[in-house]
């Protein structure tokens, strides 16, 4: 359901109903109305398959709802079918008068006929082109004329304060321009009127004009100054997109956005003309609901007069005023609207819109991309470096133990050749060897000694080298070759040289 659209419905119903005095809901119920704006019908034929609006309600006020769903009704001049129209309410009379005449209906009030006029003009929704001849701005009402630019012809319109300056319109006398809205006879003073619900400037050179003093005054305030514009938010991940489901535009952007997991609030709106300024200052404050990232308004190329919604001073402001920045993509790359130039960033097409949102995202991804392949380089290069380094390591390692390996071989082969030819004259040279030393044993063996009448005498266990060495008293053991003595010494002499 399009809640811009549903808001407008409702609008228009409390409006209606205050004109005939009733109840909303005896309008149009609001259920309905909401089925209206979940339908979007653009015919007729929509608009009566709608549950709870049947032919009857269709020729009351089918005009007005189909107007603001969308539908255009044709520019007329004052003097020209607006008022043709009036030959049904003529008829209608002319049967009442009959009805009367003939004693079968009874007169209605003023009040009563007033409301009869106006649900007949009600239902004649139009768009007149005039020339402004007086404005007499008030508080919280605008009231001019407008004339023929040839003739005499005059019409009364009124325009409230709130929807006047939504328009962005300085009404001047002398001004042409084309107003929307529905005739209606003012009750307490009889007066007819129109009651303007969209004004616009017309004509080329006229809508030139008002864009160049507006473009002016806004670059005096500095609005369009690079130091009051701001940065695109990095990697904006929900984007608040405002333009029509109907036109290229939206296809455009999507398809151009790329694909980075983005979440996209996306609000309806009409991109054409001067009708397209409420709509998209109500997806603008609908937006301010959303906690988004960035905000993306597009539509395609167009004349001056379809473009004028984005030069209206009000949606402008909103633009520059959004809490979040705000791209703008509207047109081809001749087109150059106010919002274009105030949007923190403005560019010539929807594609164009595309490609700034994405900048951050594809420079992260090429970004990423240089450090994958940095990484792999610097990678492939640290493995080279630990391969040589290892084989070098390995040379280092194995050419020596290889060589001790080569020298343990030659040692015994050496030793091997060694032990087999001097093991023979080795062993003789034992042999003799063993042979002296046993000679030398057996010549110096104490046993032998004594067998020969050597003896050894020992006293308190200590062999005795000297006479000194003795006392008087002193026991003595004396080993001879078969046995031990043991004596008493009485008297040593020690032996002169």
């Amino acid at each position: 359901m399009e809640y811009p659209l549903l808001q407008k419905l409702s609008e228009w119903q409390k409006q209606q109903a205050a004109r005939e005095g009733v109840e909303p809901y005896k309008v149009v119920p609001f259920v309905t109305l909401q089925a209206i704006a979940a339908a979007v019908p653009k015919t007729k034929e929509e608009l009566c398959a709608i549950k709870g609006f049947k032919e009857a309600r269709f020729h009351k006020y089918g005009r007005a709802l189909l107007a603001i769903t969308g539908g255009t009704a044709p520019v007329v001049t004052t003097t020209e079918t607006l008022f043709d129209e009036m030959d049904r309410v003529q008829t209608f009379l002319e049967t009442k008068d009959r009805e009367a005449e003939a004693g079968i209906a009874q007169a209605y009030s003023v009040s009563d006929f007033l409301d009869v006029i106006n649900g007949a003009l009600l239902r004649h929704h139009a768009r007149v082109r005039g020339e402004v001849v007086s404005v007499d701005a008030r508080e919280r009402v605008v009231y001019f004329t407008l004339k023929d630019k040839e003739g005499e012809s005059v019409l009364n319109c009124l325009i409230f304060r709130s929807t006047y300056d939504i328009a962005g319109v300085s009404l001047e006398e002398g001004q042409d321009v084309i107003v929307e809205g529905v005739p209606e006879i003012y009750k307490p003073s009889g007066r007819f009127s129109v009651k303007v619900q969209m004004i616009e400037v017309a004509g080329e050179g006229a809508l030139k004009k008002a864009y160049e003093v507006l473009k002016k005054k806004l670059a005096a305030e500095g609005l369009f100054a690079p130091e009051r514009k701001r940065d695109m938010p990095l990697l904006p991940r929900v984007i608040g997109l405002i333009t029509s489901r109907e036109g290229a535009a939206i296809g455009d952007f999507t398809t151009n956005v790329g694909q980075y997991g983005y979440r996209i609030e996306f609000i309806h709106s009409s991109v054409e003309g001067k009708r397209a300024v409420v709509d998209l200052l109500s997806a603008l404050k609908t937006l301010r609901t959303h906690a988004v990232d960035v905000v993306v308004i597009v539509r395609g190329g167009g004349s001056l007069e379809s473009l004028q919604a984005f030069n209206n001073e009000t949606l402008v402001r909103a633009i520059a005023d959004f809490p979040v920045p705000v791209v703008c993509g509207i047109g081809h790359e001749q087109d150059e609207t106010i919002a274009t130039l105030v949007a923190d960033v403005g560019v010539s097409t929807p594609t164009a819109a595309a490609r700034a949102v994405r900048a951050s995202w594809d420079a992260a991804l090429q970004r990423m991309e240089y450090c994958q392949r940095t990484l792999f380089t610097h990678f492939t290069h640290m493995l080279s470096g630990a391969h040589h380094a290892v084989s070098t390591l390995a040379i280092r390692i194995v050419h020596p133990v290889e060589n001790l390996l080569l020298q343990f071989r030659h040692l015994q082969e050496k030793f091997l050749y060694s032990a087999h030819h001097r093991v023979p004259s080795l062993i003789g040279v034992v042999r003799e060897r063993l042979a002296f030393y046993e000679k030398t044993l057996f010549a110096n063996d104490p046993h032998r000694q004594l067998q020969l009448g050597y003896s050894i005498a020992r006293v308190g266990g200590k062999v005795v080298r000297s006479v000194a060495h003795v006392r008087r008293g002193d026991t003595m053991d004396v080993r001879v070759a078969d046995g031990t003595i043991v004596t008493t010494v009485n008297e040593g002499t020690i032996k002169e040289s």
